[in-house]
């Protein structure tokens, strides 16, 4: 079984709103860190937090979430809980990525073709969002692309 720990994630806060970047490739990681440090001193409302989400450091609460293509992370149950915990009551929260299609889709090609060279595990990819639906409310998830890619939107318990 594959460790679900993440090679390298990093937790971006900028106004109270957590983004989330993982990359699997060590060189990539570097590069992107180095870009963003160069960038930390332009604003002053950012902070980087290099860590596992599951255990990032967050001392705030924020407005929103957003998990973009970030499959590693919520399939990654104590990662989900962090983020979650640290949003404020009736946060919004956007989750979008890959997903399977309906049975026999042609989009599901495409789909593997892309998880195999993003993701270290296409387990959860049926209802990718399935970890964070316990933690929050009124969770719609909307279908694009042939099928291949979600948009859930949530907010967090009042």
């Amino acid at each position: 079984r594959k460790s679900t720990r993440l090679n390298s994630s990093h937790l971006v806060i900028s106004y109270a709103v957590f983004f989330f970047f993982f990359f699997n490739d060590t060189a990539t990681t570097e590069i992107y860190t180095l870009s963003l440090h160069d960038a930390l001193p332009i604003w002053d409302n950012i902070e980087l937090i290099q860590s596992p989400v599951e255990d990032a450091p967050i001392e705030i609460l924020a407005d929103a979430a957003l998990f973009h293509f970030t499959h590693d992370i919520l399939r990654t149950p104590g990662a989900v809980e962090n983020v979650v915990s640290h949003l404020k009551p009736g946060a919004q929260v956007v989750a979008s990525g890959l997903k399977w299609a309906r049975w026999g889709s042609p989009a599901n090609l495409l789909v593997l073709q892309a998880a195999l060279i993003s993701v270290t595990s296409i387990e959860g990819l049926a209802e990718p969002w399935s970890n964070l639906a316990p933690l929050v409310e009124t969770l719609e998830v909307a279908s694009m692309l042939g099928g291949g890619v979600f948009v859930a939107t949530a907010k967090t318990k009042v």
